[in-house]
C-alpha cells in the first residue's frame, strides 16, 4: 500500500509542478467532427454501419499531453426478411442510437506529421428499437461503461481518428474526420 500511494504522490506532483510552466500558452481547443461506426463482432450481425458525430474539448497539460473530453453520437440501422411457412412474409427492422460521454488521455509525437495515441473511458447510452410487420414494435435503453483506445494522425486543424469501443457485447472501431480549432 506505500508503494501505491508514493507512486500517486509521484504523479500528482509532476502534475502539479508541469502545469505552471505550460500554463502561459493556450490551453483549451475544441473539435467537432463526423464519421462511421463499425459494430464488430455478433454486434455487427445485426447492425450495419453507422453514422456519427463528435465534439471534443482538449485540455493540454503538456505540449505533447493533453486530457479530451468527448461528446459522440452514432446511429446505426438493420433488418431482416422472414417468410413463415411461404406463406406470410415479414421484416424486422432494427436502429440504435449511441450516445457516449468519455474521458480520454492523449500523447502526441513530434514530427511534421503528428502521430497520437489515446485511451480513456466512457459511459455509453444506448436506445434501441425494433420494428415488425407482423409483430409490432418495442423499445429499449441501456447503459454501460466501456473502455476505448485508439489514435490517428494530425496535419495542421484536420485530424483522421480511429477508436476501438469496448463496450460489453456491442464493441465498435469509430473513424472520424476532426476539425480542431
Amino acid at each position: 500500500m506505500k508503494k501505491i500511494n508514493c507512486l500517486f504522490s509521484v504523479i500528482l506532483l509532476i502534475f502539479c509542478f508541469s502545469i505552471p510552466s505550460y500554463s502561459e500558452t493556450k490551453n483549451i481547443t475544441f473539435g467537432v467532427g463526423a464519421g462511421l461506426g463499425i459494430p464488430l463482432g455478433d454486434w455487427s450481425d445485426v447492425y450495419n454501419v453507422g453514422f456519427g458525430l463528435k465534439g471534443n474539448v482538449f485540455y493540454s497539460i503538456r505540449p505533447q499531453i493533453d486530457i479530451v473530453g468527448n461528446v459522440e453520437l452514432y446511429h446505426f440501422t438493420g433488418g431482416e426478411e422472414y417468410s413463415l411457412l411461404g406463406v406470410v412474409e415479414y421484416e424486422w427492422d432494427y436502429s440504435l442510437t449511441r450516445l457516449c460521454f468519455a474521458g480520454d488521455g492523449r500523447y502526441t509525437f513530434t514530427g511534421k506529421v503528428k502521430f497520437f495515441g489515446q485511451a480513456g473511458l466512457g459511459l455509453y447510452y444506448d436506445m434501441s428499437k425494433v420494428e415488425s410487420d407482423l409483430f409490432g414494435s418495442e423499445s429499449d435503453t441501456e447503459t454501460n461503461i466501456g473502455f476505448r483506445f485508439g489514435g490517428g494522425v494530425a496535419f495542421g486543424n484536420i485530424e483522421i481518428i480511429g477508436i476501438f469501443h469496448l463496450v460489453e457485447d456491442s464493441n465498435m472501431l469509430t473513424i472520424n474526420a476532426l476539425y480542431r480549432f
